[in-house]
């Protein structure tokens, strides 16, 4: 096999939550090119449409859901099940952040934050680690975070109105375990399961933050919506065929320092 083929998606069907969100739509974008078929979930319009190529919106898919309601998660669940399309990849970016507008009173928030988010990524795994496991296998994608692998640093946020939520790391801590759990479960079945440790990405933060979390990391900068593309495809793609149970991080070298 080519080395370039190895990183071809092409032929492949990837689901994408949180397809509509800042880094979303350029990885969906991203995947397109790269030759496959998207079906692409989110709980807002996509707008970017625009920028694909007739043949490129011929291989993609919008289903509207909000997978922190029951209802909307389990009929896409369905769905995809009554379909009969083989799925042959899992990117999950979708998060509820139920505390975020509401630090101070996040014991109010807490329960229904880590609910919503670790049932959906439970029910996610569940049904495509078995979908995956009667078609050849898959490889599954959860987005975690920096904070679920490191503690905050408070002192960044001074004097901004910025903060993070203690269900956020609960979360996302939780979601790499689970994530590692499948990748046990499943992995005779040629299932792969895989985290991207994220770190911050740059979406208009007050410069004081900004200068501040670049200090943190070894390349002196935030990350761009596009700094995730390479390792979700790599990860999706035939080239990480031996890679599982393993988290990856894209991070610019914070948790390293």
């Amino acid at each position: 096999m080519k080395i370039g083929n190895l990183f071809s998606l092409k032929g492949k069907c990837i689901v994408v939550t949180g397809a509509t969100g800042l880094i979303g739509e350029c990885i969906v974008n991203a995947i397109l090119q790269s030759g496959a078929s998207v079906l692409a979930i989110g709980r807002h319009t996509p707008t970017k449409l625009r920028d694909q190529s007739s043949q490129e919106q011929e291989r993609f898919r919008f289903i509207k859901c909000d997978l922190s309601k029951e209802a909307d998660l389990e009929k896409i669940i369905l769905e995809i099940d009554n379909s009969n399309e083989i799925i042959n990849g899992l990117l999950h970016l979708a998060v509820m952040r139920d505390g975020q507008n509401s630090f101070k009173n996040y014991h109010s928030t807490f329960h229904s934050s880590v609910y919503k988010n670790s049932y959906a990524h439970f029910r996610l795994w569940d049904f495509f680690s078995k979908h995956m496991a009667s078609n050849s296998g898959g490889s599954l994608v959860n987005m975690s975070s920096i904070y679920g692998t490191v503690a905050p640093d408070f002192s960044i946020y001074d004097g901004t109105n910025l903060h993070t939520e203690p269900d956020y790391a609960f979360i996302k801590a939780g979601g790499v375990a689970l994530t590692n759990y499948y990748a046990s479960l499943y992995g005779e079945n040629g299932v792969r399961s895989n985290s991207i440790i994220l770190g911050g990405i740059k979406n208009d933060q007050p410069e004081i933050f900004s200068q501040r979390y670049a200090e943190r990391t070894c390349l002196k900068r935030m990350g761009n919506s596009t700094d995730a593309i390479g390792g979700c495809i790599f990860l999706l793609s035939d080239a990480s065929n031996y890679i599982t149970g393993t988290q990856i991080a894209i991070d610019g070298g914070l948790i390293t320092k």
